[in-house]
């Protein structure tokens, strides 16, 4: 907090303090003055036609030096870099309301083609101040955002008025003062340079602005010698602080994350800076072609277990944990020093599986990307999230995962049943889960090969998501499937689902996971065609073929000892909503039927059940949740036909989602270990969709339940009770 931000009885104290703090400067020497009355030979000036004298129409000023935003701009006083510990000091207009700024530049230095150099700009239409070191001239603000403090009373910006400055640099340390002359409204020592030239820089893109009456003296010290400003509380201490880094690179060579070990020649220290964040922006270009590095550091455990990688990014980065890949992680909005106890700083959560002993993380780190340039890290103890789950949200039991064999109509079908566990062997890879799961087109009897099955998930992902960039380092995340795990003695409630007219039984593995984790046996079944068709029709035909291969997993699992018989819920999406429906009608064993944006809720889903099922109606409450956010396929929405199926209907519309996104092709495959704006809006959603999917199956198979179902929303979400006429 500055001294602007307290209430006005502390606000007299806290200059009174501020004051104490403040030194006469020692003697001090002139070394640059320029009123602009001439002309510019005494500055270096970068950027066409942006930096020039002109006539300011004002007695008091007479001719003024005129920075206008061009890209790259920057006017250097030549010589500088020799003048050491200097007070720069002038004045600043703002002519116009458009966005603009003025930059303080300091140890400013150029290598080859690469200009770094230190930066504290005042906004002028907003009157504020803020840190932006430059890198490869790559602006550096949202790694410092902390570092931002408006300008108000006499500091204030107001346009078409003059204001005083001044900016004192001694070493790494730089203090500017705008209208207070007193005391300075920023302190930053964040910048790597201790030396180097000084001078002015105007916006990249924006309105003009004017300085006049430049004077440069040296100084021995700083004037003010108080506490840093802004204020704010650092603990370093979480953060992973000691990393090696090799590069930059023109082009990826993950063969450093696969074996970061391989050549320590490579390798060279990276420290954390004093906040503990990692400036990559020090290391890859931005201009230059040299965008590529990777940073590693070692985390110790004393046993085997789960943890997360806390991480806050302005970076794109992607995660090795032990030579294997693991994360996609894009950058945020800013990286926040305070993100492990500030929760509206966020912050991303990533699942770790450490061994005992020494663990390599390994990140590759992309520049060349605008406003970026670093990271703060920490590993935190506990379970993870699933890249498949978004935010943790798993209850007390692990996920096993067996497949089973039904024979429907002379048919060999493969179901997946996931199942609450105790044992302790980890989930498999994505990958493994396909491989494991793998047949054609949900038979087993048909041999496929395994790289079959992981082409057509990508080609059903590219499908699903077009806009998203999938590469088969997705099949590298895990799951929290355990394979063949041990199952328990306990009895859970189960429930079945059913999909669309090609679904495949993975599509629901991350939710199954989800519930398993909760006391849930969960399985899934495939729309596997009649063996002697090729694919099932989109008819009543293809929804008996369904619904029976529906009644024969459900009696499949009432024979496993893990189920409780008296609690049996039906789920299913898109067209499986009519099959589930049909067999909800004619089985009193179903407690409860779950519609996620299934067939009913739409103009074609009731004509198909009533061609199987007449009239009747199940007794079983329905929960129908569905998306508001538009389909891809324009298929009209008919929810006032739900009431037909069952006198007792809830309805939950989820804000941010649409139809695809209920299954694992089109929602948490794609968007995993994503926190892209579209992937948080997803995440959010799906997070709501497994509570209420989770509070639904304990409510509709409760032995004492309630007349009405209570569901946790969000505000932009519509949760209702749907009556017939309604």
């Amino acid at each position: 907090m500055n001294v602007h931000q307290l209430p006005s009885f502390l606000f007299v104290f806290a200059v009174f303090a501020a004051w104490q703090s403040v030194q006469v400067p020692s003697a001090s020497t002139l070394l640059f003055e320029d009123r602009f009355e001439g002309d510019l030979r005494h500055w270096d000036a970068r950027g066409e036609d942006a930096i020039f004298l002109r006539d300011s129409g004002e007695r008091d000023h007479g001719k003024v030096l005129a920075l206008v935003p061009n890209g790259d701009v920057i006017a250097l006083i030549k010589g500088s870099a020799r003048f050491g510990a200097v007070r720069l000091e002038g004045d600043v207009k703002f002519i116009d309301d458009y966005d603009n700024y003025l930059g303080f530049v300091y140890n400013h230095r150029r290598r080859a083609e690469r200009d770094d150099f230190g930066l504290i700009y005042i906004k002028g239409n907003d009157s504020y101040l803020q840190a932006n070191p430059h890198r490869d001239w790559n602006v550096s603000r949202l790694v410092y955002p902390e570092y931002r403090v408006s300008l108000a009373g006499p500091a204030g910006i107001k346009t078409g008025q003059w204001q005083r400055f001044a900016m004192e640099v001694v070493g790494r340390e730089a203090h500017v003062y705008v209208g207070n002359m007193t005391v300075p409204q920023m302190t930053f020592s964040l910048f790597e340079g201790d030396s180097g030239a000084i001078g002015l820089q105007p916006r990249s893109v924006g309105g003009d602005v004017w300085v006049d009456n430049i004077q440069v003296s040296s100084i021995s010290r700083l004037s003010y010698t108080g506490p840093p400003l802004p204020r704010f509380e650092i603990d370093r201490q979480p953060f992973l602080t000691d990393w090696l880094v090799t590069g930059p690179y023109k082009q990826t060579d993950d063969r450093l994350a696969r074996q970061p070990g391989s050549d320590r020649k490579v390798w060279r220290p990276l420290a954390a800076d004093a906040r503990g964040a990692v400036v990559s922006g020090t290391v890859v270009d931005y201009h230059g072609t040299d965008t590529v590095a990777y940073v590693r550091t070692r985390v110790t455990r004393a046993r085997a277990g789960d943890a997360e990688l806390r991480i806050s990014t302005v970076d794109d980065l992607a995660l090795w944990v032990n030579g294997r890949f693991s994360w996609f992680i894009p950058r945020s909005d800013a990286a926040w020093f305070d993100f492990l106890r500030n929760p509206a700083h966020g912050g991303q959560r990533i699942p770790l599986s450490l061994e005992a002993g020494d663990n390599e993380l390994t990140l590759r780190v992309r520049g060349g990307v605008y406003a970026s340039g670093g990271f703060f890290a920490a590993i935190a103890e506990g379970p993870p999230a699933s890249p498949f789950s978004g935010p943790p949200d798993a209850g007390p039991y692990a996920a096993g995962l067996r497949t089973e064999v039904v024979t429907v109509q002379g048919t060999p079908v493969q179901i997946l049943v996931w199942y609450p566990t105790r044992d302790p062997r980890p989930g498999v890879t994505f990958g493994g889960l396909v491989d494991a799961t793998c047949v054609s087109e949900g038979q087993p009897t048909r041999s496929t090969p395994l790289e079959d099955c992981r082409a057509r998930w990508l080609a059903d992902l590219v499908e699903y998501r077009p806009s998203e960039r999938i590469t088969d380092q997705i099949f590298d995340l895990r799951t929290r499937s355990a394979l063949d795990a041990a199952p328990m003695t306990a009895r859970f409630p189960v429930v079945v689902f059913d999909g669309g007219l090609r679904s495949d039984a993975l599509g629901y593995f991350s939710l199954a996971e989800y519930l398993a984790s909760h006391g849930i046996v969960a399985v899934s079944v495939p729309s596997t065609p009649p063996v002697q068709q090729g694919s099932l029709t989109f008819n009543a035909a293809g929804v008996r073929h369904k619904t029976s291969i529906v009644r024969a997993a459900l009696d499949t699992a009432l024979r496993r000892p893990d189920v409780d018989p008296g609690r049996v819920v039906l789920a299913a999406w898109s067209v499986g909503g009519a099959s589930t429906s049909v067999a909800a009608i004619d089985d009193a064993r179903v407690r409860g039927v779950l519609s996620l944006d299934g067939a009913v809720g739409y103009d074609y889903g009731l004509p198909l059940v009533r061609e199987l099922a007449s009239t009747r109606r199940t007794a079983a409450p329905i929960l129908h949740i569905t998306g508001k956010a538009p389909n891809a396929y324009p298929v009209p929405k008919t929810m006032a036909n739900l009431p037909e199926v069952s006198d007792r209907v809830w309805v939950l519309e989820l804000d941010g989602v649409n139809h695809s996104h209920f299954i694992a092709q089109g929602g948490v495959v794609p968007f995993a270990g994503n926190t892209s704006p579209a992937a948080t809006r997803f995440w959010s959603a799906h997070a709501v969709m497994q509570r209420a999917v989770r509070q639904f199956i304990a409510w509709s198979t409760s032995a004492s339940r309630e007349d009405d179902l209570v569901l946790d929303a969000r505000p932009a979400d519509t949760f209702r009770r749907l009556r017939a006429g309604s």
